[in-house]
């Protein structure tokens, strides 16, 4: 679905057959939002509205609900549902079926009503008051899976309004609070430091020059954070990496990345124009550009090392095996939803669960960046460049030892395509013990394309495909190289 407002479009992802949860403490402030973007923004949305209020019949787009038992408006509902194929309904009547009927009885027909929003590719958008049924509430979004909760917070003697998506846009934006005002029948929402439904673009000749400058002696910059640097601002993943690079130069960010350098330096200069980061010259520094570096293949010596076996390859080039403790990572995943949960209590937030969930995020992207660490440090070790690749025909191999020194986790790698890998882990420990509705050793994708990127100097995607926590036999991932 296309809303037509330049900003909501770029957060949203929603299509036929989703059901959303619309969360407001006003009642009034969503519907009428929404109705503003089907009025104003785009008009050729085709949406109907199922209200109980007798007081809107007569009006556009409304159809009023009828019956007097909840049979009878179930009948309706569907009526309306078959009348309006592939069209957006807004159901506002919700909270009076939860006041005078069992709340389990209502679930049942909301799970029924998902499903019948697929069959026949309505977008179904369900209003309700926030905090006024709990425990319903707490239910249905389980059942729908997507929310919007709208909002007011209070800060610093100002009011402001805000709104929070989970599950119906794109992943950088999971739980991400958006600030925003209504003015002159606009949506104004808060984007790159402005209240906009108009975002003003980076222009793509401000984004070269600054490229352009940072390739010249990029060992003379040195990252910081800017004035937009909030997690407000970023996704999970882009806080943890922006956190990891902080103080470093553009030269030894490129060497971390060497499978993307320009496109680093791409994102920096991005990021820059937008505020989230800042650079401070450090003339004094002189190095060699990553930009330029030559490349080339492993030498024999290390070629020969690597037709060995796994043990040998981890022994003779002293990786040794180093494994931390299951009850190490339970009590890092604790620990670290311990503070979520202060933090969120701090500020009002009661979903904490989606904040939790970001954890695997941070977890690959700060196990991903410490692979590219360790892999900088020990090729030097070694009588390698940094900017040698390895050949691709020794990624079964060299993901193996990775896996084998890192975690001590023995693994097997099978060969899909030029571009494909299946890996699969024999009796992985790092979730043997948890359960969980989704994967979450996160840590192996993350490291793996870390080294993908520094030894092979292949940009890569690595995604767990089935896991033991979710009660699959093995972990197993597919490696894709990204050509």
């Amino acid at each position: 679905m296309v809303t037509g407002h330049d900003v909501l479009d770029k957060v949203l992802v929603v299509y036929g057959g989703m059901s959303i949860l619309v969360l407001d403490e006003t009642y009034s402030e969503a519907r009428n939002f929404m109705r503003l973007i089907f009025e104003k923004y785009n008009p050729q949305l085709r949406f109907t509205e199922i209200s109980d209020k007798a007081s809107l019949s007569g009006i556009g787009h409304v159809e009023i609900l009828t019956g007097d038992s909840l049979a009878d408006k179930v009948v309706k509902i569907n009526a309306i549902r078959r009348k309006h194929p592939g069209e957006i309904i807004m159901h506002s009547y919700l909270p009076s079926l939860l006041i005078s009927q069992p709340h389990d009885n209502v679930l049942k027909y909301v799970d029924a009503w998902k499903n019948a929003s697929k069959e026949f590719g309505t977008i179904d958008i369900y209003l309700m008051p926030s905090n006024s049924f709990k425990d319903a509430e707490r239910k249905i979004v389980g059942l729908l899976g997507s929310r919007v909760e709208f909002g007011i917070t209070r800060k610093d003697g100002r009011v402001s309004k805000f709104f929070v998506v989970s599950g119906c846009c794109r992943p950088e934006y999971n739980m991400r609070e958006f600030e925003y005002a209504i003015e002159e029948g606009r949506i104004l929402v808060q984007w790159e430091g402005a209240l906009t439904d108009r975002p003003a673009e980076v222009s793509e000749g401000a984004l070269e020059k600054r490229f352009g400058e940072l390739k010249v002696k990029p060992e003379t910059f040195i990252l910081q954070r800017g004035a937009n640097a909030s997690r407000a601002k970023l996704s999970a993943g882009e806080y943890v990496l922006l956190h990891q690079l902080v103080g470093m130069s553009a030269m030894e960010i490129t060497r971390l990345f060497p499978e993307k350098p320009g496109e680093m330096l791409q994102l920096l200069a991005k990021w820059e124009l937008a505020g989230v980061v800042a650079f401070e010259r450090d003339y004094s520094s002189d190095g060699v550009n990553a930009l330029n570096a030559k490349g080339g293949g492993y030498s024999f010596l290390n070629t020969l090392r690597l037709i060995l076996p796994d043990r040998l390859v981890a022994w003779s080039y002293k990786l040794g095996t180093q494994a931390v403790p299951l009850e190490y990572f339970v009590a890092n995943r604790d620990a670290l939803g311990t503070v979520i949960e202060m933090l969120t209590e701090s500020i009002g937030i009661t979903d904490k669960p989606d904040y939790i969930r970001s954890m695997p995020q941070i977890e690959r992207a700060v196990l991903e960046i410490a692979a590219r660490r360790a892999a900088l440090l020990e090729v030097p070790r070694h009588h390698e460049s940094t900017a040698a690749a390895a050949a691709r025909k020794y990624i079964p191999k060299i993901m193996r030892v990775s896996l084998l020194s890192a975690f001590i986790l023995r693994s097997h790698v099978e060969k899909i395509s030029d571009s494909e890998y299946h890996i699969t882990l024999n009796n992985c420990y790092l979730c043997g013990t948890l359960a969980s509705k989704v994967p979450i050793c996160s840590s192996v994708s993350g490291g793996l394309e870390g080294v993908c990127g520094t030894i092979f100097k292949l940009k890569a995607d690595c995604t767990e495909v089935r896991c033991r926590s979710m009660g699959d036999k093995n972990c197993e991932f597919r490696l894709r190289i990204i050509h």
